[in-house]
């Protein structure tokens, strides 16, 4: 607390000044250490331009924005290593998000949405990548967003794991792999490598279109196109106006709007395959509504407030399953292919909608396909291929070949694809109930000929094909078709073994079989009962009794003499009553098939005329033949007993019991029979 003057005293100012020169000294050197210090610290946030090398600008070539990423990303190695704690902390982060949105798509998982940030619980949230906003290295630390539309050639794949890197690549390396997919007719690969080349056209479309603006007419040498303007020159270049990801989007709104049941699920198939038309323009609309509020605050705020929908959510997680199917289709017979896809189409109401909203191409064709020949029921694609001109053959190929059409002549394709488009106008879509009841026809039947397979090896159905292509109306080609059948005996197992099954299973008989089916099982069980009492040679005994009786010679002697004969007679009728009952047994469980139903278009063409018209005779309902069941009551109990049960509203209780009797012995309900009579 004491202070003392230094004035007067030489020994302490000359302490005094050296200490006030040393400081000096320290203080300027302390400024140039500060300068430094903040001059790091600058360049090594915001780095130091000035220090490119000759490696950055032969990189640029590629990589126009290596300099900052390449170095970002080696500082934030740095940090790490100084503050392992943010490594822990992230990975809990990306854990718990993970685990919060298990049931999202891997792309979203790492989304956050406005229900879970203000707490509200609206029907269509919006979802946000906010860690491509807050984090340097989401270019490396990020899911990646994996298109595989994009990924052809060895070009494309490395380019477009190039840009996975966090770098974009330079632009017109972009647009030289675009005009390549071009000249190798890849329409898909060539619009997403296409993209956009303005940026602020999205969000002028965007604005456009809230506010109900439409492109004039002419601009880009173009029509006008709803959903707002759109004046991006590599937009309309490589897309058609409409850009990919846009067309998914708009193929899910059509989807809405067959589900809100303002159209007709035709209608949208037929404005998703025809990309034109109020129905496709008013999706483009609504498409690029919903869009419209994301795209913006992109603009305003950064990539990471590109506001995904749930529409967005749903396409890709739809994209994401069909992807998985056709990536592992050499693996799955084509069967299991169908009904891969019905089960994709039951879950995904919108999938073909989508699908269709494609730019073109030949998944575009096989998903219009796929959707036609889902319209047909079981057994019946050779009568409808025959009704628009189509060779069946072609039918069979397309499933055979798992839809990849690509690997035919084109001029099979264009003759496949225009029966497609004649059914496609002709048949309406079946319901789900309809739908699944053909599906479990379709998959009884191939378990049955795997069955069938196991039993007589691969190669069964190629013979069966064989025997039946021989057949003819010549006697050449009956004798050529029934020597293949000898020298291939497991052919004619197989037939009798499957007609068999079709006839004891009431919902193969419904499609695969009918009351003829039945009732021609049951002859043959017939003939080879007498066979195998009478002998192989009861056939050319009744040749020569036929001979003799025609040429006026001892006919009568003849039948004496052979007792077969007369017991032959007994024994057909016999099993006249057995197949009688039998048939009436089993038509009284054969359930009516689920028909084809025809759109009420009423058909431009004649292959579309053609179509209806077979739609109207296949839907034609099977029914008992009321013989069978008149000679059946008749043969149970007199021509007496028969018109009683026809014709009395209120039977006699002893006709009513012999009627029972009599349905009880065939496992018939007895209302049925009446039903059938009257």
């Amino acid at each position: 607390g004491k202070t003392e003057s230094v004035v007067g005293s030489d020994d302490l100012m000359r302490e005094v000044d050296t200490w006030g020169r040393a400081a000096h000294e320290r203080m300027t050197e302390a400024r140039l250490m500060a300068v430094g210090t903040a001059n790091n610290a600058r360049d090594f946030t915001m780095l130091s331009y000035p220090a490119k090398r000759n490696f950055d600008a032969v990189a640029a070539y590629i990589y126009p924005y290596s300099f900052w990423h390449s170095r970002t990303y080696a500082h934030w190695l740095k940090r790490v290593t100084q503050n392992p704690g943010m490594v822990a902390a992230y990975a809990n982060y990306k854990e718990g998000m993970s685990k919060f949105h298990a049931d999202q798509p891997e792309w979203y998982r790492y989304h956050v949405n406005t229900n879970e940030l203000i707490g509200m619980d609206v029907e269509n949230p919006l979802l946000f990548n906010l860690e491509a906003t807050l984090n340097p290295l989401n270019g490396i630390a990020g899911v990646d967003f994996n298109d595989p539309y994009k990924r052809v050639d060895s070009f494309s794949r490395t380019l477009d794991d190039a840009n996975k890197l966090g770098p974009s690549t330079w632009t017109p390396l972009n647009y030289a792999v675009a005009v390549w997919m071009a000249i190798k007719g890849e329409e898909e690969a060539m619009s997403r490598w296409g993209g956009r080349l303005i940026p602020q056209t999205a969000t002028l479309k965007s604005i456009t279109s809230l506010l109900n603006i439409e492109r004039p007419e002419g601009i880009m040498g173009q029509v006008v196109t709803p959903g707002g303007v759109e004046l991006d020159p590599m937009v309309h270049m490589f897309s058609g106006g409409i850009g990919p990801y846009e067309r998914r989007r708009v193929g899910r709104a059509l989807g809405a709007l067959a589900m809100d049941g303002e159209y007709t699920d035709e209608e949208i198939i037929d404005a998703a395959n025809a990309q034109q038309g109020p129905i496709w323009d008013q999706a483009m609309q609504n498409a690029a509504r919903q869009r419209a509020p994301g795209q913006i605050m992109s603009f305003l705020g950064g990539p990471g407030f590109k506001a995904r929908t749930t529409t967005d959510v749903s396409i890709d997680r739809m994209y994401t399953e069909y992807y998985s199917l056709w990536n592992q289709d050499a693996n799955l017979s084509p069967e299991e292919v169908r009904t891969s896809m019905d089960n994709l189409r039951q879950r995904y109401p919108f999938m073909d909608a989508v699908l269709l909203s494609r730019k073109g191409g030949v998944l575009r064709d096989r998903a219009y396909a796929y959707n036609v020949l889902g319209r047909i029921p079981p057994s019946q694609s050779t009568e409808f291929a025959e009704s628009v001109g189509l060779p069946p053959e072609l039918m069979s190929q397309f499933y055979e070949d798992k839809g990849h059409i690509e690997n035919w002549d084109e001029s099979e394709q264009q003759r496949f694809m225009a029966g497609m488009a004649d059914l496609g106008a002709a048949l309406a879509l079946p319901d789900q109930v309809t739908r699944e009841d053909w599906n479990n026809a379709r998959n009884a039947y191939s378990d049955m000929q795997a069955i069938a397979e196991d039993r007589w090896g691969n190669d069964l159905m190629d013979q069966v094909d064989t025997y039946f292509g021989m057949r003819g109306d010549t006697q050449e080609e009956k004798d050529k078709s029934e020597a293949f059948l000898e020298a291939n005996p497991s052919i004619g197992e197989y037939l009798d073994w499957k007609a068999q099954a079709v006839s004891s299973t009431p919902q193969l008989a419904s499609y695969y079989g009918g009351i003829e089916q039945i009732q021609s099982y049951w002859k043959g069980v017939m003939w080879n009962a007498i066979e195998s009492e009478l002998g192989e040679d009861v056939w050319n005994t009744w040749g020569e009794y036929w001979e003799l009786k025609d040429a006026g010679g001892d006919y009568k002697s003849f039948w004496n003499a052979h007792p077969e004969l007369d017991r032959y007679g007994d024994m057909k009728d016999e099993w006249g009553n057995i197949i009688e009952e039998q048939t009436i047994a089993f038509g009284s469980r054969l359930q009516e098939p689920m028909p084809a139903t025809a759109r009420d278009t009423g058909g431009s063409t004649v292959g579309q005329r053609t179509a209806i018209e077979t739609v109207e005779e296949m839907a034609q309902p099977q029914s008992l033949p009321p013989e069978a069941i008149e000679s059946a009551l008749t043969n149970y109990g007199g021509v007496e007993f028969y018109r009683l049960v026809r014709d009395v509203e209120d039977m006699p209780d002893s006709v009513w019991d012999m009627l029972l009797d009599f349905s009880n012995g065939i496992g018939v309900d007895p209302h049925y029979i009446i039903e059938q009579i009257r």
